[in-house]
Parts: C-alpha cells; sequence; structure tokens
C-alpha cells in the first residue's frame, strides 16, 4: 500500500543475496537515462525471497529530466528452480554416463588381460599373432570408452586425438617397427558419436594392422597416412594410405599372386 512504502528506500526489497555491484549497474544505468533488463534476487514485504526478472526504463519530462522510473517485474522463481533441478539431473546423468564408461573401459581391460595371459602360454607363432591381433581390436574400442570418460562432451568424441592414440597403441603392440615407421594424420574438428567411433575405430585398427604387418618388410621404414574429412551432413571421407610394398595387381584363379 501507499502507506507501507512511502518513506522507505528500495533496499527494503534487497534480500542480501545479490551483490551490490549488481544495484550499483542498475542505478548507472536508469540514472543516465538508459533501459536496464536483468534478474534479482529479492524478497517480499513478508520476507519470503524470490526471483524476478526485471525491465525499468526512466521516465523523463519535456526537459529530459528523469522523474519517475517503470518496472516491469516477473516473478520467476518457479521456472529457476525448475532450471536449477534440470542442471542437476543432468549433473546426476553425466556422472552416470562416465562411471558406465569407465566401467566398460575396465571389464575391457580384463578381455585384453586374458587374451594376452593366453598368448603368453601358446607357442605356436600364428595363434600368438591372432591374439595379438583379438587384443588391438579390443583396445581401439576401449580406448574409445577411455576418451569419452575423460571428456567435458559425452555424446562426442575427436577424432584426430583418438587416431593418434589408436595409431601410437598400435605402434607400440608391434615394437620392432616403431622407429621405422611414421603415421601422419588429418582429422581436426571431426566428431563422432559413440554408435559411428566403434565400427570406425575397427575398421582403421585392421588397416593399420596391416600395413603394419605385411607393408614393411626386412626393416623397410615409411609412413602411413590417414586422411578424414567431411563431405556434406553426415557423410565422411577417409583416405587411406602407406608407402610400403604395396599389393601384386595379378590375380590367378581368385587369388593374389
Amino acid at each position: 500500500s501507499k502507506e507501507e512504502i512511502t518513506g522507505v528506500k528500495p533496499n527494503v526489497l534487497q534480500s542480501g543475496s545479490t551483490a551490490d555491484g549488481e544495484y550499483r549497474k542498475m542505478w548507472t544505468t536508469i540514472l543516465t537515462g538508459n533501459v536496464w533488463e536483468g534478474e534479482l534476487f529479492n524478497k517480499k514485504k513478508n520476507g519470503t525471497k524470490y526471483w524476478e526478472k526485471i525491465k525499468i526504463t526512466p521516465v523523463v519530462d519535456i526537459n529530459d529530466r528523469i522523474t519517475n522510473f517503470i518496472a516491469i517485474k516477473d516473478d520467476i522463481t518457479e521456472n529457476k528452480l525448475n532450471d536449477e533441478q534440470l542442471k542437476m539431473a543432468l549433473k546426476e546423468k553425466e556422472i552416470m554416463l562416465k562411471e558406465i564408461h569407465h566401467r566398460v573401459k575396465n571389464n575391457l581391460q580384463i578381455v585384453i588381460s586374458l587374451l594376452n595371459l593366453q598368448a603368453s602360454s601358446v607357442d605356436d607363432p600364428k595363434l600368438k599373432s591372432q591374439l595379438t591381433i583379438s587384443q588391438n581390436r579390443v583396445r581401439s574400442m576401449a580406448l574409445i570408452h577411455q576418451l569419452l570418460y575423460r571428456s567435458h562432451d559425452l555424446s562426442s568424441i575427436g577424432m584426430e586425438d583418438y587416431l593418434y592414440s589408436l595409431s601410437g597403441q598400435l605402434l607400440s603392440a608391434y615394437g620392432d617397427l616403431k622407429d621405422r615407421i611414421s603415421i601422419k594424420i588429418k582429422a581436426a574438428d571431426i566428431y563422432f558419436n559413440i554408435q559411428n567411433a566403434v565400427p570406425f575405430g575397427l575398421l582403421v585398427n585392421e588397416l593399420i594392422t596391416n600395413s603394419l604387418k605385411h607393408g614393411f618388410p626386412e626393416g623397410n621404414k615409411g609412413t602411413i597416412h590417414i586422411d578424414l574429412s567431411k563431405t556434406g551432413e553426415g557423410q565422411y571421407s577417409l583416405k587411406y594410405s602407406d608407402n610400403g610394398i604395396g599389393i601384386p595387381y595379378t590375380i590367378v584363379n581368385g587369388h593374389l599372386s
């Protein structure tokens, strides 16, 4: 009522939770004849604190002197509470998803360890090689979950970082080639979700493995090039090459010779 506000300063509505600097900005704006818009955490006359969205417009006379202020206010407390609850729910889901990716990665690491134990107990070089290949395939999937666990964005994985990490893992698996083979990668600003990253990782894993196993025999040195680019909406081009010994083109009875 008029009696309640006569002679009372506007700070009677302050909650004590809004920084003084915010109020200074508001008064500086409206006292210089400008419109101020913002959100404040104020209180009602009964002491209840609430969020309000405010637009304050100065009113001037014919001499451009400010005579009054018109304030339009909306109580946005419920919206703020809903936003906070939504943020908390998203945070909880993010923590849960990170935990899931962490556990999946750990379970895949157990599979890798079991394959490693199996490989160490066999003498057949061919079987040992196949077990190593299987380990690398599982590692390519575990790496995706590891990158997602560390990422700020759980919906996508940067392919450039992934390809560098994957190629580094494979070079380490073929230790005798590490100092002879270099891998050049171009995949800047390319991001895949986990549904696309897993099969893509397995595909590139097979390509690199094939090059390392067969492309550089007898101490040959060389380079592998991987170029991933976006060609359209949801479309990508992968160009893979190495300067190893290559594949013979003569085919006899359906077999390479």
